[in-house]
């Protein structure tokens, strides 16, 4: 016990832990402001994680860290513009998410646009 505390206890491992949750706490900030201000976005680590996809396969395929940093940039970019048009197309505005989140079996079984705009 005294061994795993002495590794817990150190500089390096507070280092390690504020590395990596700096993008979920920039994530959970940019929650909060659009929480703020009436939209609610539950999509944003979903986001991060196309990005991330979209950068890594970009990296492996092309070799180059800058290029692969610019195709995360914009495969992040392609998912939030998504997700607005499906928020502007739909009645229910920011609530498009939450409601087909809650609902996933209803949409995946009616179509997704049908049952989060209600037009029947």
């Amino acid at each position: 016990m005294d061994n795993f505390l002495s590794y817990i206890l150190t500089a390096e491992f507070a280092y390690s832990v504020l590395r990596v949750t700096t993008p979920l706490l920039f994530a959970a900030q940019a929650s909060v402001v659009a929480e703020n201000s009436g939209a609610s976005n539950i999509a944003l680590e979903g986001i991060m994680l196309f990005a991330a996809a979209f950068g890594a396969l970009g990296t492996s395929l092309t070799g180059s860290l800058f290029i692969g940093f610019l195709i995360a940039l914009g495969g992040g970019l392609l998912i939030a513009v998504l997700l607005a048009y499906f928020c502007a197309v739909s009645k229910n505005r920011h609530h498009f998410i939450r409601y087909c989140v809650k609902t996933h079996w209803y949409c995946r079984r009616n179509g997704i646009y049908y049952v989060c705009t209600d037009s029947r």
